[in-house]
């Protein structure tokens, strides 16, 4: 069991990027229960497109892969993207939780609207958002839905949220002069790319399929996949393009899908 749990941490370096919506059950704890859940986020990836200007004044538009919050750069980070909640069962049907991350935190209250063969559960909640150019409230409200065997559980929802997204943009094709030619041992490789932080009304889809572990602390080991639609997004602020010359004006993104590693509580 030492090993489940010091996989995240081996893995942390090697991605950088956050999630504000995960996979898990909709079990909600017992009345003076606690319970909890921490998500690593692994992967996530969207089609986008760039516009804005080029060091000569050029007007471009630029294919690019949009993927999480890292700055591009092979330097080791911290594990800042871990994503954890902590339940308390308030009264029947219903439990208070506090959603903790060295990037956000914020309160949720969620209740049970069925249990049986399969739970289902109505939830809302608010944080405050920082790091990477956001500083600014989020929200979320959703269903879930799972259904609970003896060695596995499936898990899936659906969530609505409002706030500060923020996005790392690998440029795809990049046109002649948006690379800066000064250093070409960075600048002329793959890292060249920027960030944007906008404001976002998206809709998420968790899927998420847990094994049970026999475990006194943790129930169950889970992947999972969020897919995400934005609905509506605000102007993005643009920070200094990364080797590269671009003055960015507009993102248009395509639906992203993001890979998770999760541990739920017993």
């Amino acid at each position: 069991m030492r090993t489940v749990l010091a996989l995240p941490l081996l893995l942390a370096p090697l991605w950088a990027c956050q999630s504000t919506v995960q996979p898990r059950p909709a079990r909600v704890a017992a009345p003076g229960a606690v319970s909890w859940s921490a998500h690593l986020p692994l992967a996530r990836v969207a089609p986008a497109q760039l516009d804005g200007r080029l060091g000569d004044g050029r007007a471009v538009t630029v294919d690019a892969v949009g993927t999480g919050v890292a700055d591009g750069t092979a330097v080791w980070v911290p594990p800042l993207w871990f994503e954890g909640e902590l339940r308390y069962g308030l009264f029947d049907p219903c439990e208070v939780g506090g959603l903790l991350s060295p990037l956000r935190a914020g309160v949720e209250l969620r209740c049970q609207v069925a249990r049986g063969p399969v739970d289902a559960a109505l939830s809302a909640a608010g944080a405050w958002l920082w790091g990477f150019g956001r500083n600014a409230p989020w929200g979320r409200t959703g269903l879930e839905l799972s259904r609970t065997g003896a060695e596995r559980t499936g898990m899936v929802g659906v969530f609505a949220s409002l706030g500060p997204e923020a996005w790392w943009f690998d440029f795809v094709d990049a046109p002649e002069g948006l690379n800066d030619p000064v250093d070409p041992t960075v600048t002329d490789g793959p890292n060249s790319g920027v960030r944007a932080v906008r404001d976002e009304v998206a809709l998420a889809v968790p899927l998420g399929l847990s094994w049970a572990v026999e475990d006194a602390w943790v129930g169950g080991l889970g992947l999972g996949l969020v897919l995400r639609q934005v609905l509506w997004a605000g102007a993005p602020r643009f920070q200094a393009c990364q080797g590269c010359s671009l003055d960015g004006s507009a993102v248009r993104l395509g639906p992203s899908v993001l890979f998770t590693l999760s541990l739920y509580g017993r």
